[in-house]
């Protein structure tokens, strides 16, 4: 039998052992086999459980078979020769029995021997790498080989996370879906599926003799009717201490050792098995679950549920990196640089490493355990790591005068989270104990010791209930050193449930510095900000959260913004808009920012991260105030206003409703039916929403405002489709449009310029550097999805299409989904247009250069001229040469977009009188 956690100090012992026995001349023949038993031995593993002497199996070369001198699936292959043969020869051979073996049985290495040499070649993601070295040498190069004890080195590449968890995902899939469709309930499937998922974890990663869950399982018969007994035995042996078992336990489950933590205590009832069910199950205990990270937990139980579940919820699952976005600047950014202060100095080191045990960590949102998990990981490899500077400096491996696993400080008791549903709260314990397993398992093999977690006793804290109606001082009380994260639900305003709509109310009822806010239209995930400045209670504890990027725009942000600012609050760093990712199969596509937030005075440094790329990567500056629309700036977004700042300015508006049932709007297909109609053809118009706008698509209405009432009378065609607006408008359950029943020849609003007009979309995409504009002549009548500014002159149309505008309009705008929409009253008539004086001529030059950049692709509509990816240069270089000019009015050279947004807001108060004119916006003397 295995021995369990053989710490790396006694493998390199025994290792040591073997190397001394096994430096004479021997042959293969005689000794192998006891080399290989031998060999195992060094990591506790007997080989009769786990290995085959002399396996037959067929050669890819030859299709004859032949005989593997030592096979243990899916782990090792070994080729054994006398002392001096080639090598090279023997590993030939070897992977020659590579190519006929199944994809569950392929090794992780392939060795080959002679005795006094060994060749290891190990199968990673970047394919085979290979070692040789000699049998002397074993002891220091047996870091190689700790896989085979399962001391598991992981691989943290994307495509590795990507491949491995889909392979989890598909094999508890398969179990879950026949646990459930046996009807039994979601309770009795959280428990089981999670107590499933630990003895998998356990089998291969040391918690007990490598692949005992294995074995329990495949000595079971083939039909699976008696597994279901046999697995209630061990759940209920599990639960109990080794030393008040029967003494007639099977002694199949009497090795798995005592677990505690409430993992096995609760009597469920284990759902019976077949042979297909049976199978399953031995499927995901023949997958390496050593290879993955407690952190994918989430992905993988969001890839069984419903997309409708989801969205209820608001659950989406964070990867490792957006993780890192939100930890990073918390916490872990400024312990490392605690440890580079620290230098050389054994004192500092120690007193940074014992401060780290202060610490706590709460994550009031916490699903399956993401964050916490790894946060947790994260600050163990920091303690790690600040161990390994001690022993460098002091050159022992016992530190202070204490064993390693004493001198640890950061425990998973320091780690807490809030969960509504049961499920993902039960995956966060056992993700969170296992990763602090994993992280013992790196201790041990650095230090050779580490501490013995079963049974578990220092467990983290997940309270199961709605974060909003509990009180979070009652899960961790707030410190100085409390650190509060994670990523609430995304439930948009519109979205949200009664019992939402009841959180947000409870969440701000007697904040007094929410009073007079319209706080009843933010979306969700503001009640954990509303419940972080009730926590903080004047403490400096620090937050961070994910969040969806509409609050920090438009009307969220303008109520969010003096929240905090009469709370005390301050932002210390920002992640502005970003393309976010998960980890989950099918996720939803979302845009969002990270929010760090703390009392005032608590951080003296503000970071501002933006994202030229929207799914790319973040170039950070360093800011001096941050505001709720994540600005370099104390001052406050802009108020609505109905007129423009700069006088003389044409008004912008939206286009003109028809609300007429789509009676007044004529189709292509119905273009031919209504311009046959001699009269009616009189009166059709080209009609133009966003759509057809961006795209050149061709719609047109029956403009029938100078309409002959003897024409609407004669004309069947007007005739017909008159009686249709006006039966359209009856039934509207608006006042306003039932009204308007009467006057069906006219649309319910009519705003149509009587002159040429510059039209914009109402609603622009995130991704778009600039906002497509054109102009049109009257008779090209604008619907209410376009806005409009009539009459803009050259000089304004180079404005409006600058970066600085849209930059502007991504801050303050609402959003539709992650789209900005445009409205007169936060962008247009609040932006701070400046007169270009003596530089109209040459923003008027601007803004034609920009138009004939266009005329050179008559083919191509604005749509594909404004992607990003297809913008042609020529286009964008006439863009760049108006940047320049429009920046230039603000004292901006190649600014970032925060930058640019700082900067006009500073000129839209010095505009409204709230400060004084800026020195870059003084004239020159």
């Amino acid at each position: 039998m295995v021995a369990p956690n053989l710490s790396m100090r006694e493998i390199r012992n025994r290792a040591g052992a073997f190397a001394a026995r096994w430096s004479g001349d021997h042959y293969e023949r005689g000794e192998s086999q006891s080399f290989w038993n031998e060999f195992l031995a060094i990591f506790g593993i007997d080989r009769k459980r786990v290995a085959y002497f002399e396996k037959r199996a067929d050669r890819f070369s030859t299709g004859r078979g032949g005989f593997i001198d030592l096979f243990w699936p899916g782990m090792l292959l070994v080729e054994q020769k006398s002392l001096g043969k080639d090598l090279e020869v023997a590993d030939a051979q070897a992977f020659d029995y590579l190519d006929r073996l199944s994809p569950r049985d392929f090794p992780i290495a392939v060795v080959v021997s002679d005795f006094a040499r060994i060749r290891l070649t190990r199968f990673g993601e970047n394919g085979p790498e290979t070692t040789l070295f000699e049998t002397r040498d074993l002891a220091k190069e047996i870091d190689r080989f700790t896989f085979l004890a399962g001391y598991v080195q992981r691989d943290f590449s994307a495509a590795h996370e990507e491949a491995v968890n889909a392979r989890a995902v598909e094999l508890l899939s398969v179990l879950y879906r026949a646990v459930v469709a046996d009807h039994f309930t979601d309770h009795e499937a959280s428990v089981f599926i999670t107590r499933v998922l630990f003895l998998l974890f356990g089998d291969d990663t040391g918690l007990w003799a490598r692949g005992l869950f294995h074995d329990l399982v495949d000595r079971t018969p083939e039909d699976g009717e008696s597994l279901a007994g046999v697995l209630e035995s061990l759940f209920r042996a599990l639960d109990r201490p080794e030393d008040q078992r029967s003494s007639r336990l099977s002694a199949s489950i009497a090795p798995f050792p005592y677990v505690n933590g409430g993992l096995f205590n609760e009597h469920i009832e284990v759902p019976p098995f077949d042979s297909a069910m049976r199978e399953a199950l031995l499927d995901c205990c023949r997958f390496d679950w050593g290879s993955i990270s407690p952190d994918v937990f989430g992905s993988m139980f969001q890839a069984v549920k419903s997309k409708e579940d989801r969205r209820a919820h608001g659950e989406h699952y964070t990867t490792p990196e957006n993780i890192a976005k939100t930890i990073d600047p918390l916490f872990m950014d400024g312990l490392r640089s605690q440890l580079s202060a620290a230098g050389a100095s054994v004192t500092r080191l120690r007193a940074l490493q014992k401060s780290l045990g202060l610490y706590r960590f709460l994550d009031p949102a916490c699903g399956c355990g993401n964050f916490l998990v790894v946060a947790y990981r994260e600050m163990r490899a920091f303690e790690l790591e600040i161990m390994r500077r001690i022993r460098q400096l002091t050159n022992t491996e016992v530190l202070g005068g204490y064993h390693v696993a004493d001198e640890l400080q950061v425990r998973p008791d320091q780690f807490y989270g809030i969960e509504i549903e049961e499920w993902p709260a039960a995956i966060a314990r056992t993700a969170l104990f296992l990763v602090d397993h994993q992280a013992n398992m790196e201790l041990a093999q650095e230090f050779g010791e580490a501490p013995d977690r079963l049974p578990i006793r220092d467990a983290a804290t997940i309270v199961i209930g709605n974060a909003i109606r509990l009180d979070w001082s009652s899960v961790v009380a707030p410190t100085d050193t409390t650190f509060v994260f994670g990523n609430p639900p995304f439930v948009g305003m519109a979205w949200m449930s009664e019992s939402q709509q009841e959180d947000n109310r409870l969440a701000f009822a007697g904040l007094e510095e929410a009073r007079g806010e319209r706080t009843g239209r933010l979306d969700y995930v503001a009640c954990w900000y509303a419940k972080a400045l009730r926590y903080a209670c004047g403490r400096r504890v620090r937050f961070a959260f994910v969040s969806t990027n509409s609050l920090s725009q438009g009307d969220q942000a303008r109520a969010l913004d003096p929240i905090f600012r009469r709370a005390g609050m301050t932002i210390d760093f920002g992640h502005r808009t970003f393309k976010w990712s998960s980890g989950a199969t099918n996720a939803a596509a979302v845009y969002c920012v990270i929010i760090g937030f703390s009392r005032t005075g608590t951080t003296a440094i503000k970071r501002l991260f933006d994202y030229p790329d929207i799914a790319g990567q973040p170039l950070e500056t360093k800011a001096v105030n941050i505001n709720f629309y994540l600005v370099d700036s104390d001052l406050p977004g802009p108020a609505k206003r109905s007129k423009p700042l700069l006088a003389g300015l044409p008004d912008m508006s939206k286009g003109s409703q028809p609300t007429d049932g789509g009676h007044l709007i004529v189709a292509p297909n119905n273009y031919d039916e209504v311009a046959a109609d001699s009269i009616a053809t009189k009166y059709l118009r080209p009609f133009r929403q966003s759509k057809e706008m961006l795209y050149a698509l061709d719609r047109w209405c029956l403009w029938l405002d100078d309409a002959a009432p003897s024409d609407l009378v004669a004309s069947p065609v007007l005739r017909s489709r008159l009686n249709g607006v006006r039966e359209a408008r009856a039934a509207s359950p608006t006042a306003s449009v039932r009204s308007a029943a009467s006057s069906p020849a006219r649309f319910t609003q009519d705003r149509q310029p009587h002159t040429a007009y510059l039209a914009l979309p109402e609603v622009s995409g995130e991704s778009r550097d600039y906002i497509p504009m054109r102009y049109f002549e009257p008779d090209v009548i604008a619907g209410n999805k376009l806005i409009l500014v009539p009459e803009c002159p050259l000089w304004l149309f180079t404005y409006l299409q600058s970066a600085a505008f849209t930059a502007w309009v991504k801050a303050f705008a609402g959003r539709l989904k992650a789209d900005p929409s445009i409205s007169p009253d936060l962008t247009y008539c609040v932006f701070p247009f400046l007169e270009p004086g003596s530089k109209r001529a040459r923003f008027e030059q601007a803004g034609k250069r920009i138009l004939e950049a266009r005329a050179e692709f008559p083919a191509e509509n604005l749509a594909t001229l404004y992607n990003p990816l297809a913008m042609p240069q020529t286009l964008r270089s006439a863009h760049l040469a108006a940047d320049r000019l429009v920046d230039g009015m603000y004292g901006l050279t190649r600014p970032t977009e925060s930058a640019r947004v700082a900067a006009l807001l500073k000129a839209h108060h010095w505009l409204i009188g709230t400060i004084e004119q800026p020195l870059e916006l003084r004239p020159v003397p």
